[in-house]
């Protein structure tokens, strides 16, 4: 009878003892890998939306409608307060999430804090702008995320059923700007956020880009015209986020150029800046990127053309930024 060979107990515990060492030593190069491999997707993505973007202007003149309005909303006849709102609020971010592990909140609290959005409500004539730009209608997002919000908040439960509701673009509509927004149709110079006081402008040292002030945010989810058109075959998705199961809005984002119209309601009729905005006439920025560091002068009440938009995916990065990733500090503004 011949005798079987095998391995002894200590002979198995030694192999796995240099594997597990091995695993030990490459899965940290692995997880760098993993990390960068998601920016360059992340980035690959974003250039795709803009050349669709891109090439759907050159075809047909004007910006896909059906973008995804990033807000919730009370109800549709948009009927009293929400949060202190006219009709429309701000969605959570994971920044308000009580533990780490208590559900989803809409964005992640990097995408707010780099292009700190605001609601801004629509006049007539902004309204007008937009459906100019093609931007006809859009789809509320309406997540109507729960998680983060305080006990009794004024959220009217019967909104719940009515998520992504399509709305026309008029009059009265709230949308997502940078760094500033009116609550109302008509305010009597009560703006509101980080850009609406020179001391609140400059207190922030994380501005994704000062330009981005002043410009209306749109998603760019699956109801939109680029899709219903075939131009791309789906929404794309950013891979920064898809292991993130704390943010459901994991999609890339759209900044529309600064209207005139927006423009108008910060200036008189001799172009000249209203009181509550001479600050924003020349704002002086640095970027962060130590002694290298660059310094560029924004003016924040000139409308841009018509054309100038810019992606930032679901964490806030900016596309094709000749300075990617790099965060601007307001260092003086107008008198």
């Amino acid at each position: 009878m011949s005798r079987k060979s095998g391995f002894t107990l200590l002979e198995v515990l030694i192999v796995i003892a240099i594997m597990g060492l091995i695993a030990a030593m490459v899965a940290p190069r692995f997880a760098g890998l993993r990390g960068e491999s998601e920016v360059v997707i992340r980035d690959t993505n974003q250039g795709r939306m803009a050349s669709a973007i891109t090439g759907y202007w050159e075809s047909f003149e004007r910006y896909p409608s059906g973008l995804t309005n990033l807000l919730d909303e009370n109800n549709a006849t948009g009927v009293g307060p929400f949060d202190g709102i006219n009709r429309f609020r701000m969605p959570t971010n994971t920044s308000q999430l009580e533990v780490f592990d208590r559900g989803t909140a809409t964005f992640d609290e990097s995408f707010i804090a780099r292009l700190k959005p605001e609601v801004h409500v629509l006049n007539a004539a902004e309204a007008f702008a937009l459906r100019q730009l093609g931007v006809t209608t859009v789809v509320n997002l309406n997540a109507y995320n729960f998680d983060g919000l305080s006990a009794g908040s004024p959220l009217i439960i019967a909104a719940r059923a009515n998520p992504k509701r399509i709305s026309n673009v008029d009059t009265g509509l709230g949308v997502l700007m940078a760094g500033i927004g009116a609550p109302e149709v008509s305010p009597t110079g009560a703006w509101e956020g980080r850009a609406s006081t020179p001391a609140l402008l400059q207190t922030d040292s994380d501005w994704t880009s000062p330009d981005a002030i002043g410009r209306i945010i749109l998603g760019l989810g699956p109801d939109s015209d680029l899709i219903a058109r075939e131009i791309i075959s789906t929404a794309g998705l950013c891979p920064e986020g898809l292991g993130n199961q704390q943010t459901s809005w994991n999609h890339y984002v759209i900044l529309l150029p600064r209207l005139q119209a927006t423009v108008d309601r910060m200036t008189n009729a001799l172009g000249e800046p209203l009181t509550a905005f001479t600050h924003l006439r020349e704002i002086t920025a640095e970027s962060n990127s130590g002694n290298n560091g660059i310094e560029r002068t924004f003016n924040l009440l000139e409308p841009q053309s018509r054309t100038r938009f810019h992606i930032y995916s679901p964490k806030g990065h900016r596309w094709q930024d000749e300075l990617d990733r790099t965060m601007w500090r307001v260092t003086e503004v107008s008198s």
